[in-house]
């Protein structure tokens, strides 16, 4: 059911079971499974089911890093959230990532990939991913004959391994329409839209969240109360609530050890240049499997293949997450050189009479390690409902633009010594730690131990009974993996553990 909290009276208290906070793609896949349980879900969004330019600009605020887009652009609000300018690309997080790295400090999930493994094929399912697996396979494209473009190293694994992103089809998936009716009719609950949380009260003995204060942009005023409330609205909103959150207990919820907002992370994305093939070379794998997948007009159609470093690599240089997403050109070859006609990752060929040559454009994501001075804080400003802004630092450290480097050049090094081409990298020098798709993390990240994190393993916020987090900012570290299917992945096992606490 679909209700509009700016017809909802002044005064009145809202109960359910569980109190959603935020409608994006943690949200909806959250409140759905809950309700399905037979669980009394209330979900909060604060747009409504189109974009609103005034419910958007309530996520403006400052940014300390010149090289970082404004707040505003890189997230939706409204039904769906940001899946709504999703490009689609999936792949869940190797083991690796959740393992502690002696070279990365502040490395290392309370939680294995196991334990987020039995709920991927519902994970799937929910993000329209028809294909079973995230593993390159030259089968696919009957290219088991083709060479592959990387051989084997010294330890007898090549130092980057061929990496496939699986798309949501039939092309992006945005969860307002893909789920609207199913918010509307199923039981148990009810969505309200245009409705702003603007705090969460804590009990007299602050051990639980009692209530959740609302406002609308035309000034109504009402509230929420639940058995169990959990925010679902990103990594920055997330924190920003927590902060907000000061009335009983000074420095915002979950605050005791000064840790709500740090250790946020983003990552980089650029344009690391293209590989060229030699004429005489055999037809290599992954350049099949991707001109086999890429759709000329279409490029958010078919699923992306790539690289990545692999463990051993990382493990042996001290190095963080890398990968590269491979995308076909078409290329003109004029009197001054070789003129890329391509303008943008996957936007679409160019025209030419000689058709496709050889070439494979690369563009590079890569990890931001995790550092407690990177942060989201509260601003003196304040915005239209009178709540303070936040402040975002990304504070991107020296070491993390140094791996990128190393990984770039090693990648030149390990094709030049197949002889199978050459890799043309743009020059890296300084280059602004462009975030690839606003892929925000690690503000209420998960740890065992309060001191060093906001949540539990459950997402639960550390001293607070019922009150939990779900989504990117659970995340300690953010791999090179692109997040939603983890954030998904995350909210269905967070269902399980409120399917049991909220009745």
């Amino acid at each position: 059911m679909f209700i509009d909290g700016r017809a909802t009276p002044n005064g009145q208290v809202i109960r359910s079971d569980v109190c959603l906070i935020g409608g994006g793609a943690a949200g909806i896949a959250l409140a759905l499974t809950l309700a399905r349980r037979g669980v009394d879900v209330v979900l909060v969004e604060s747009g409504g089911l189109e974009l609103d330019q005034a419910t958007q600009q309530l996520y403006d605020g400052e940014v300390i890093d010149n090289d970082y887009p404004p707040l505003r652009t890189s997230r939706l609000r409204y039904l769906g959230g940001t899946t709504n300018h999703w490009g689609g690309a999936c792949r869940p997080l190797d083991p690796f990532e959740f393992e502690a790295h002696d070279w990365v400090p502040h490395s290392g999930w309370p939680i294995r990939s196991s334990d987020l493994e039995p709920y991927y094929d519902a994970t799937r399912e929910m993000l329209h991913l028809p294909e079973p697996h995230f593993h390159f396979d030259a089968n696919e494209t009957n290219s088991n004959d083709h060479v592959p473009l990387f051989a084997p190293g010294p330890t007898g694994e090549p130092d980057f391994e061929p990496v496939v992103w699986r798309r949501t089809q039939p092309g992006p998936l945005r969860m307002r329409p893909a789920y609207a009716q199913a918010l509307r009719t199923t039981r148990h609950l009810r969505c309200l839209l245009h409705t702003n949380i603007t705090a969460l009260i804590a009990n007299n003995e602050r051990s639980a969240i009692v209530r959740a204060r609302a406002a609308t942009l035309d000034g109504r005023r009402f509230a929420f109360e639940a058995r169990n409330f959990v925010l679902c609205a990103g990594a920055i909103e997330n924190a920003r609530m927590l902060l907000l959150s000061d009335q009983k207990m000074g420095g915002g919820i979950g605050n005791q050890h000064g840790l709500v907002g740090r250790y946020f992370a983003d990552h980089g994305g650029i344009d690391l240049g293209e590989v060229h093939f030699f004429d005489s070379a055999p037809t290599i794998r992954e350049e099949s499997y991707a001109r086999s997948k890429f759709e000329p007009g279409k490029p958010e159609q078919g699923d992306v293949v790539g690289f990545a470093s692999s463990a051993i690599a990382r493990e042996r240089d001290r190095l963080l997450g890398f990968s590269m997403m491979c995308f076909p050109t078409r290329l003109s070859r004029t009197p001054g050189g070789i003129r890329s006609l391509s303008k943008a990752a996957g936007g679409g060929q160019a025209s030419t009479d000689e058709g496709p040559s050889r070439v494979m454009r690369l563009v590079g994501v890569f990890e931001k390690s995790p550092n407690p001075e990177s942060r989201v804080q509260l601003d003196t400003r304040t915005d239209a409902l009178g709540l303070r802004k936040v402040e975002v630092d990304l504070n991107v450290q020296q070491h993390d633009r140094a791996s990128v480097h190393a990984h770039a050049r090693h990648f030149a090094a390990e094709l030049a010594r197949t002889g199978h081409g050459r890799v043309r990298l743009i020059a890296l020098d300084d280059f602004p730690w462009t975030p690839l798709a606003g892929h925000h993390a690690g503000t209420a990240r998960m740890s065992d131990d309060p001191k060093h994190g906001v949540t539990d393993r459950d997402g639960r916020v550390h001293g607070m009974g019922n009150l939990y987090v779900t989504g990117g900012a659970l995340f300690p570290t953010v791999g090179w993996q692109n997040p939603t299917f983890t954030i998904v992945a995350l909210a269905l096992r967070l269902a399980d553990t409120l399917s049991t606490s909220s009745r």
